[in-house]
């Protein structure tokens, strides 16, 4: 029920037109929804201004609401669309020092002046007022409207991943301004619920405002009130009271875990369940992050230093983008590819890599033997990698209530400058592609779907379809991967992703080079990178049956052709599709319904055999 203490028929009474039910349901959520877009705003004319316009559009446009119980997502996307499109009228400094004011002395200068001091009230309206309007957002939907991560992903139109991303970035972010402001490491609960009072609508909503810290999804310190010591003792005085004063705050406990070679704090939360927090990337150090466990995507930061040791490059790669900070240029860069060794052109090794894999990629590349450092990776966990005193090390770190996000988020200062170079299909976060060519005197043609970051693969999976001469087709989809025969039916069925083996699988958090080499490496086949003066890149695969040549576009992180000297020759090219509206009718999603049993995958060798076909 989004509407307390009113059932959910006054919302499809009003749907139908009946004007008691619709001033009734006005009337009832026009407070709410004040509470919640001042929270954003902080600026109450503007409040006003857009609250009024939702109220109006929501008489106007209730009746085209399909769901009812959806009526509060939908009003609150409506009210944040409204605060971006007026974003660019607000004044900035001067307004907002008057409205800091205004908003501590004059909204509820009694009650709240016996709770709180003027100065922190001031200090934590400052630091809100700085965040990014989808920074606040987020932490009013979750600490305020007490929503659910997936309810949240539906008002805010994002994966649910996505969200919880988003939240913790809000959260490191206010931890920063919290910070400016003098105030310790462990004021931001104390400080969300400082906010949650001052903002509150009524007396009743600010008497029974409580953020617990299973809210926060993350472990804080038992010493949260004495952090708060950095400006005043007035100020911790005061913010003590606050917790007293039917908050119903819970704050965990924490120790110290000792460790030489890289400090760890382990978080004990309400439910018992475990977590490392590390401190912070240090300077040639990797972490990653393993969503779905062994083999799956890996989300990955790491810090790219010099000969000297000093660092000058840092990488971040998400969910959502990849992106990397050059410290000469003091500029933060969204990309197309992901992170590739320029230097050595080494290929990328991954935690839980096995020893085959380790030993096979030392001979192909002329290192002395090496063990990997951990053979397996669980769901949900990061990783840990650097040198310490010429000494590698490595933490395993489980994450039960997404600490993770913590650290993979962006970790850069917000006044940065960020360009952003990826192209249209990029951004978008996922394309179709087309393939043609041709194998001998067989034409080859084909297309797909492929997802260039995790949140996307989670919302659309990666799906293939080739058409080998009318002979049979090659199909990939959610459920398995199948050769069918020319009227349909089944000759043999896969794992889900085998005819991906060989080809661009950006999701996965590896540039295409390293895909590429890694997929070889599977098998035990040799082979050889190139780059060219001109930046393009070239890996030659060879087996006893001939070669494969890769032809890789180093900047759009995509196979632009496969070139087949094995067996019969050919060749075959993708095309990938900056602009899609209007042709997603001519991508049709293969449906292929298989109970009966998959054999193994064939790994890239499927392309060498297609050859032989």
């Amino acid at each position: 029920m989004e509407i307390p203490g009113e059932p959910i028929q006054l919302v499809e009474q009003a749907r139908q037109g009946h004007p008691e039910s619709l001033e009734l349901l006005a009337g009832q959520c026009r407070p709410r929804l004040e509470e919640y877009v001042f929270r954003l705003t902080l600026d109450r004319d503007l409040t006003g201004d857009i609250v009024q316009e939702c109220m109006l559009n929501m008489v106007k446009l209730l009746g085209k609401l399909e769901h009812s119980d959806r009526f509060w997502p939908w009003l609150r996307r409506m009210a944040f669309n409204k605060l971006c499109d007026t974003r660019k009228a607000q004044i900035r400094q001067k307004k907002m020092n008057k409205q800091l004011a205004q908003v501590v002395t004059i909204d509820r200068p009694r009650q709240l002046s016996e709770m709180v001091s003027k100065e922190l009230s001031e200090a934590v309206l400052k630091c809100m007022y700085e965040l990014k309007p989808q920074h606040r957002q987020v932490l009013t939907l979750r600490c305020y409207e007490q929503l659910g991560y997936e309810e949240i992903a539906e008002v805010m139109e994002r994966s649910e991943f996505g969200v919880r991303m988003l939240f913790c970035r809000a959260k490191r972010s206010l931890k920063r301004q919290l910070g400016k402001q003098g105030l310790g490491k462990g004021s931001l609960l104390t400080a969300l619920i400082v906010f949650g009072k001052l903002t509150a609508k009524t007396e009743a909503s600010m008497a029974t405002l409580s953020i617990s810290a299973g809210t926060l999804n993350a472990g804080l310190a038992a010493g949260t009130l004495t952090g708060l010591a950095g400006k005043t003792a007035i100020t911790t005085i005061t913010a003590a009271g606050i917790l007293a004063v039917g908050t119903g705050v819970a704050i965990d406990n924490y120790q110290q875990s000792e460790s030489s070679q890289s400090p760890m704090k382990y978080v004990k939360t309400e439910s018992g369940d475990t977590a490392w927090l590390h401190n912070d990337l240090k300077p040639g150090e990797r972490w990653y992050f393993f969503p779905e466990g062994s083999g799956g995507p890996v989300m990955s930061r790491s810090s790219t230093t010099g000969s000297k040791g000093k660092e000058y490059c840092n990488w971040l790669q998400n969910e959502e983008r990849n992106c990397h900070f050059d410290r000469k240029k003091n500029t933060i860069y969204i990309t197309n590819y992901h992170y590739w060794d320029q230097d050595t052109l080494s290929v990328m090794r991954l935690p839980g890599d096995g020893r085959e894999m380790f030993d096979f990629l030392n001979q192909v590349e002329g290192r002395q033997p090496m063990n990997p450092i951990l053979s397996e990776v669980n769901r949900n966990e990061w990783i840990i990698m650097g040198v310490n005193k010429n000494k590698p090390y490595a933490s395993r770190l489980f994450h039960q209530h997404l600490l993770k996000e913590e650290a993979f988020q962006n970790p850069w200062p917000a006044d940065l400058a960020v360009v952003d170079i990826r192209d249209t299909m990029h951004k978008r976060g996922w394309t179709y592609f087309r393939i043609s060519g041709h194998i001998g005197e067989k034409n080859i043609s084909g297309m797909g779907q492929v997802p260039f970051v995790y949140s996307k693969y989670v919302q659309r999976r990666p799906w293939l379809r080739i058409l080998v001469n009318y002979d049979f087709e090659i199909v990939d989809q959610e459920n398995g991967a199948y050769i069918l025969k020319p009227g349909g039916d089944v000759a043999s069925a896969y794992p889900s992703g085998s005819f991906f083996k060989g080809l661009v699988r950006p999701w996965m958090g590896l540039h295409t080079l390293d895909t590429v080499r890694r997929d070889a490496a599977e098998q035990g086949l040799d082979f050889a990178t190139q780059i060219d003066d001109q930046g393009a890149g070239k890996v030659t695969i060879t087996n006893n049956k001939g070669r494969l040549t890769y032809f890789i576009d180093m900047e759009s992180d995509v196979i632009e052709k496969i070139r087949f000297n094995a067996g019969i020759p050919g060749e075959i090219q993708f095309e990938y599709l900056q602009e899609i509206e209007g042709i997603e009718d001519t991508f049709i999603k293969p449906d292929v319904n298989w109970f009966g049993s998959k054999d193994k995958g064939l790994g890239m060798s499927w392309l060498f055999i297609l050859t032989n076909e």
